[in-house]
């Protein structure tokens, strides 16, 4: 499984050596966050790093991603946990205590996002291989 990370030039040679979990947050608290969809990672780092946005390939087994304990949640959960972190100022500390949170960005619906947020999940993320694009 291919998965992609949008980060800045920087950021994408420490991931290279190991995958932190623990250290940023999202819409859906602390955790890693890929996208399945190239072009987003891609506009995510350009937007926000410009030139010096980079975006990190990740190639997941898929029977260690299948062994993972996945919670795959819909939009509406996705959305109110967004605006309860947010107001709450969790967003860098809540955690669903699951390896791997599955569902869609809020804003953009169409397009879903893998939220490592476990030492395990990270472990994985180690062993596939990442390559910056």
């Amino acid at each position: 499984m291919i998965l992609y990370h949008g980060t800045s030039q920087v950021y994408a040679n420490q991931i290279l050596s190991k995958v932190d979990v623990t250290r940023s947050g999202g819409e859906l608290g602390r955790g890693f966050y890929l996208a399945d969809q190239l072009a987003f990672a891609v506009a995510w780092a350009k937007g926000r790093y410009g030139p010096n946005g980079k975006v990190v390939q990740f190639d997941v087994s898929n029977s260690a991603y299948a062994n993972l304990n996945i919670l795959s949640i819909g939009r509406l959960r996705v959305c109110s946990t967004w605006a309860q972190l947010k107001l709450t100022r969790r967003t860098r500390s809540y955690l669903f205590g699951v390896d791997v949170v599955y569902g869609p960005i809020c804003n953009y619906p169409h397009l879903t996002q893998h939220k490592f947020e476990s030492a395990q999940a990270g472990a994985e993320l180690d062993r596939s291989s990442p390559k910056v694009l």
